[in-house]
């Protein structure tokens, strides 16, 4: 089921995020696996991910930012035309990469309530 864990563990180490010392059960899971971050929500990788990219000069960080349409050229990614959080659009022509990610909810209770039964 996964491939380089331990990998992508020691990654995030030297990116700055810290860890608990311990390994947790996590939700769904029948064995404790889990290495938990110290800072909750995801907090320690969103910190040491921008504290890391602050230092380069080739990407863009968009937050707030929903994308509309992943621009193709051939069978290759190119770009992507977003809307800013004030509705504007933006049309981002991409030099190596687009990365399109997502936020969780955990701590927005009404959608915590409302797709908590999703998967029943």
């Amino acid at each position: 089921m996964t491939d380089n864990a331990y990998n992508g563990l020691e990654w995030l180490k030297k990116l700055g995020t810290e860890f608990e010392d311990k390994i947790i059960q996590g939700a769904g899971s029948l064995y404790p696996r889990t290495h938990q971050a110290v800072k909750p929500n995801g907090t320690g990788l969103i910190e040491a991910y921008e504290e890391n990219l602050k230092y380069k000069e080739d990407y863009k960080l968009l937050t707030e930012t929903t994308a509309k349409k992943i621009l193709m050229d051939g069978d290759k990614v190119s770009g992507v035309v977003c809307e800013n959080h004030d509705g504007s659009e933006l049309k981002i022509k991409a030099n190596k990469a687009v990365i399109i990610s997502t936020g969780g909810f955990a701590k927005n209770a009404d959608m915590v309530v409302e797709y908590k039964d999703a998967e029943k």
